[in-house]
């Protein structure tokens, strides 16, 4: 299972909710393209996830009574309310990718969760709901970093994948 979870990334109306009948002053630079799904459009940066629409689940819209950054996405990754304490306490509800790893089948040798670059921090804090929790530290996610401003990249020789 892959959550991408982008904090500070491009807007959800210029990449996987276009508005092409807003106003131009509206609805942002990019343009809508069509998707696999009838009837589905998104963002013309993100061409391969149009060409595997069919496949993803996107959440376009989301509402919880939570105010501030990180206990709102303590909820919106577990669905639970935030309790105060530790980000690693193992009294916490586990990340959505953790409990999928623990109940549906993960190849051997597969991470049950990758957080990449990096884990969320609010106002200088670890933000709740990244890791195992309860189901333990064999569920927290291995970290995938590169270094500050560096764009991601595989060595040289790492097999790609094909998209098409």
């Amino acid at each position: 299972m892959h959550r991408d979870l982008s904090l500070g990334g491009i807007a959800h109306q210029e990449s996987w909710d276009p508005k092409p009948e807003a106003l131009s002053e509206l609805r942002g630079e990019f343009q809508p393209i069509s998707t696999a799904t009838p009837g589905v459009q998104f963002c013309e940066h993100i061409p391969m996830m149009a060409r595997h629409s069919e496949k993803i689940a996107v959440v376009r819209s989301l509402y919880h009574h939570t105010g501030a950054h990180g206990p709102a996405l303590y909820t919106s990754i577990t669905g639970q309310k935030a309790p105060m304490g530790k980000a690693k306490d193992r009294k916490n509800w586990p990340s959505l990718t953790a409990m999928v790893s623990r109940f549906c089948d993960v190849p051997d040798g597969t991470p049950p969760a990758v957080a990449m670059p990096y884990l969320n921090y609010d106002n200088g804090a670890l933000i709740q709901g990244q890791f195992g929790g309860w189901l333990g530290v064999d569920y927290d996610p291995i970290m995938m970093r590169t270094p500050a401003g560096k764009p991601y990249g595989a060595p040289r020789g790492t097999p790609t994948v094909n998209w098409n």
